[in-house]
């Protein structure tokens, strides 16, 4: 009885916490003000990149640390097109296409790499991408050191709450993309496919699976996914420089995936709450040493929590249920 009881008041509270959170995600901009409807903004965004690097690391295997430098790929990518006089919409579309061919690329040299050898490949990667940023023949594009001044996109006239409101909306709708892409990746052939390359490359091989078509395909979508968190970032923030896309930045990515849980995609979403909110409540508890307060909490994360805030949420439904 306890046994069939526990999965029924699991689906229950799931249902129930998407019910509240979709709620929220509509009515938000109504109901905070203009910076906590910024700050929900970016935490749409880590979402979606989080999803992006679970496809690949928690699901698919493949270790990276170099996701900041694909997010500034799709910013980049959108200072581009705007300056070309492309609108809005296709150049969302744009950075789509551009990021999932760079990703595709860079997966096909990647299949020779595993573990702490792709690591140090998207690592490299990470680090060189700010200074490439700054070389003086692509100062035209992106305004080199100094960065670059990005507008948000306009509202539509039948929209009456603003221009930051309506990019709210945009992320909000990217982010639910995300997750929907996600999860169809993840469901029938194709998830079991990733699953046991992941397992077992050999064995998968030997069972008939395309591994490098998977592989390959998995560090398109993640990167297609990261380059639009990074547009995302640059767009409400209205400014780009290649500061912004420091290896810092990569780390941190890894950071909320971990704390997260790596192989939940409801990981990403407590991992990105994690990246926003943390570091400011440390700045509450110590204006003088914020970072030794979060280094102190994400190491007790970590210890206490070993499959990340997912994974702890999970066992104590799991228990709740079988009271």
């Amino acid at each position: 009885m306890t046994g069939t009881r526990s999965p029924q008041i699991s689906s229950v509270l799931k249902k129930v916490l998407i019910l509240c959170v979709g709620g929220f995600l509509v009515a938000a901009p109504f109901l905070v003000e203009s910076f906590a409807l910024f700050e929900l903004t970016t935490v749409l965004c880590y979402v979606t990149v989080l999803i992006g690097m679970n496809l690949l690391t928690g699901y698919g295997g493949q270790v990276s640390l170099g996701h900041g430098a694909f997010a500034a790929l799709g910013a980049y990518s959108y200072i581009v097109l705007i300056t070309l006089g492309v609108p809005f919409w296709p150049a969302l579309i744009g950075i789509g296409v551009i990021c999932f061919i760079a990703g595709f690329a860079f997966g096909f040299p990647a299949l020779r790499l595993s573990g702490h050898h792709l690591a140090l490949a998207t690592f490299a990667l990470a680090v060189a991408t700010p200074q490439f940023i700054k070389i003086k023949a692509f100062e035209p594009w992106t305004g080199g050191s100094n960065g670059s001044f990005i507008p948000l996109p306009e509202a539509p006239a039948w929209f009456a709450y603003g221009d930051e409101a309506w990019f709210y909306y945009i992320c909000v709708g990217f982010t639910l993309l995300s997750l929907i892409v996600a999860v169809n990746i993840l469901r029938g052939r194709s998830g079991t496919a990733i699953r046991a390359i992941k397992d077992n490359p050999t064995a998968a091989a030997a069972m008939g699976i395309d591994v490098a078509r998977y592989k390959t395909l998995v560090f398109g979508v993640s990167t297609t996914m990261a380059g639009l968190a990074g547009a995302g970032m640059s767009i409400q923030t209205q400014y780009v420089s290649p500061e912004s896309f420091t290896l810092v930045l990569s780390i941190i990515f890894l950071v909320g995936l971990v704390v997260g849980g790596i192989g939940s995609l409801w990981g990403a979403v407590l991992g990105a709450l994690f990246l926003q909110y943390v570091p400011y409540y440390t700045e509450q508890v110590s204006e003088v040493a914020p970072a030794a307060v979060f280094g102190a909490l994400l190491l007790l994360t970590i210890f206490f929590m070993p499959r990340g805030l997912a994974g702890a949420a999970a066992s104590a439904t799991r228990r709740l249920g079988r009271k």
